[in-house]
């Protein structure tokens, strides 16, 4: 089309034109755009953050079941509500979530959906969070009151359910993933203020595939003052302690060990 413009405007004016190909402009009019997305289409032309927002908003006519949505849209939707930057961690986080329930038997696609939407909340203010807390009836205690890194699990836990319509187990996932807890029994985000501070991602990852009760216990007793070290929620320590000391007996992902 712009080829045939140009070549328009050469003749009729004598006009020296030079066409310029863009890879990242996108070939589609608005008003089509729009069209396509109140049949259900065009998400093609859209990058997943702003396919998810207009879904979660129900713009253009797009409105869905958010309950119902299949892998694709639901993780639009999550990205719309996350910095861009937080993309890659939740897209490695689902690989590696399916990955590891995969090898231990546990349900592939709910540590999917799970993985999914266990940042959504993310990145609320510590205001919002606590709002959000309240019309969930979310009992917090002392710490997590002042903690806004805590919360998030708790809360998107909530959205992923009443929001979302994930199922219980997906809902225990995401709303155990920052802190973990004793008895944790379906993979998703492993506890995120063990991981991130704590161990070395790359040998917990490769000795929780070979045998996950071992591999987390081995990373936890390299670092033996973890369970001392501020600050760090109760139940992480209860968490930690019950691996080191007690033993795994049913982790992260479903199945004993």
């Amino acid at each position: 089309m712009l080829t045939i413009q140009a070549e328009h405007l050469r003749k009729t004016f004598g006009a020296k034109v030079c066409v310029l190909q863009l890879p990242q402009v996108v070939d589609v009019s608005s008003t089509r755009l729009r069209e396509l997305l109140a049949r259900g289409e065009g998400w093609e032309y859209l990058s997943p953050a702003v396919y998810g927002y207009i879904l979660r908003h129900g713009l253009y006519g797009a409105g869905r079941d958010l309950k119902r949505l299949p892998d694709r849209e639901l993780r639009a939707c999550s990205y719309s509500m996350i910095r861009a930057k937080r993309i890659a961690h939740v897209k490695g986080t689902e690989e590696e979530a399916v990955r590891l329930a995969r090898r231990w038997g546990a349900d592939e696609e709910h540590a999917r959906r799970a993985a999914i939407l266990h940042d959504c909340t993310k990145y609320l203010e510590l205001d919002e969070q606590l709002q959000l807390c309240a019309k969930y009836g979310i009992v917090l205690d002392e710490l997590e009151q002042q903690a806004v890194k805590l919360l998030h699990s708790k809360t998107g836990a909530c959205v992923a359910r009443h929001v979302y319509g994930v199922s219980d187990d997906i809902y225990e996932a995401i709303f155990w993933h920052t802190t973990g807890k004793a008895d944790m029994t379906l993979l998703v985000p492993s506890p995120d203020s063990l991981w991130r501070s704590w161990l070395v991602v790359g040998t917990w990852r490769r000795k929780t595939l070979i045998n996950g009760g071992a591999g987390i216990r081995s990373c936890l007793l390299r670092r033996r003052a973890c369970i001392d070290l501020p600050p760090v929620a109760p139940l992480t320590r209860n968490w930690c302690a019950t691996i080191c000391v007690a033993g795994l007996r049913s982790t992260i992902i479903s199945g004993s060990y």
